[in-house]
């Protein structure tokens, strides 16, 4: 397995450098871009606005300008023409279009003092990330007050966690430097297995054997709409970017079965084992789950850059279930839609109360949306930056 997973990585690795050879081979430099530089050099500054312009215009950006660096660089140079030609109105559009063009941009230690001094009119910040992401759950049962078919001091109940997926989208507002309030839409997969020994009498083999118990095994998988909201901090620099937050769930279950199960007996009075396939514990009139429930989440991760205002991300929550998922009034009813009553003799199933939480460690994409701000206090209008 391990050299399984070196194979594979020397593999993407290949494919990576090839793909890098690949677009670096076939990128052309703009001839837009280099005749505008050749003019700046010689000082031709009135020639250059116009056919830049052109270049530069919507219509003609993606066909002129094949490398994103390139199409920076003519945001940048149009600036400073337009900063030399003494034409202040100009240079303050193009300065907006070359930080819409990249948001994060930071001038170089060479720029000329001029230029830098326009930029540090301007502020350009995150205020929006929209993210998705995908990931697993390890779900916690804990049980909170027993109820058994049989006598409830000797029978015994033990849950496990099964891995299953989820998936969610959301959107992040920065409302004060680094806080955030964040909101998602998840659909969330929550598994566990279910092992619980039920004793029926007190009767005793003549080895001293429990002569009359029950154990059932089944899995339960439930379907969730996970609908959080949080207060995040995120710290570091652009390139990585740590965060935590704190929240509030409400959890609404739309689907819930218990499925595998098998009975096994041991007793000179009982029948045979049992199987059966699934049971839907949301069969109308029968619910036996509450569909509405609530939890509070503490989270952490890190956004990665991948490329500008593009992040890689990972995040690890824990979602602690604040309220009993078990339908108390329906606790002793069942439909037969596995042909015999669960609490029957053929299960013999009661569900005790218990809270259902999660953790899930998820990755995903964060995509930034930017606004700048004229620090200089003239404009009034706020303008957002979309991309």
């Amino acid at each position: 397995m391990k050299k399984f997973y070196q194979n594979s990585f020397m593999v993407l690795g290949a494919l990576a450098l090839a793909w890098l050879f690949f677009t670096s081979s076939n990128a052309q430099t703009s001839d837009c871009l280099r005749n505008a530089q050749q003019k700046f050099n010689i000082g031709h500054l009135n020639e250059i606005p116009t056919s830049l312009e052109e270049c530069l215009d919507k219509k003609n950006l993606k066909t002129e300008f094949t490398i994103k660096e390139e199409e920076i660089q003519a945001f940048k140079l149009l600036t400073l023409v337009y900063i030399y030609l003494d034409d202040q109105r100009n240079a303050n559009k193009s300065i907006l279009r070359l930080l819409k063009s990249d948001p994060e941009h930071q001038p170089d230690p060479q720029d000329p003092a001029e230029f830098v001094y326009l930029y540090n009119k301007y502020s350009s910040k995150p205020v929006f990330a929209l993210n998705g992401k995908l990931g697993l759950n390890f779900a916690q049962v804990s049980q909170q007050e027993q109820f058994s078919s049989g006598i409830t001091g000797q029978s015994v109940n033990s849950y496990s966690a099964a891995i299953v997926p989820n998936f969610g989208v959301g959107v992040d507002y920065r409302f004060y430097k680094n806080f955030e309030l964040g909101f998602e839409v998840r659909w969330s997969s929550k598994a566990f297995n279910y092992e619980g020994t039920v004793a029926t009498t007190t009767l005793t083999n003549v080895d001293g054997s429990d002569a009359n118990y029950n154990t059932l095994i089944f899995r339960e998988v439930d379907q969730w709409i996970d609908i959080p909201v949080y207060l995040k901090y995120s710290y570091g620099d652009k390139n990585w970017v740590p965060f935590i937050y704190v929240g509030y769930e409400l959890n609404y279950l739309i689907s819930a079965t218990q499925q595998d199960l098998s009975r096994d007996v041991n007793s000179p009075f009982e029948g045979a084992s049992s199987d059966a396939s699934t049971k839907d514990l949301l069969a109308t009139g029968f619910e036996h789950r509450e569909p509405i429930n609530y939890s509070v989440l503490f989270g952490a991760g890190a956004k990665f850059k991948i490329l500008r205002i593009h992040y890689f991300v990972v995040d690890l929550r824990y979602q602690l279930g604040l309220t009993n998922v078990v339908d108390v009034n329906n606790r002793f009813l069942d439909d037969q839609s596995i042909g015999t009553e669960l609490l029957g003799p053929r299960f013999l199933y009661v569900d005790s109360d218990f809270k259902v939480s999660n953790i899930s460690f998820s990755v995903g994409y964060a995509h930034s949306i930017y606004r700048t701000k004229d620090l200089t206090g003239k404009k009034k209008k706020k303008k957002f930056l979309f991309f």
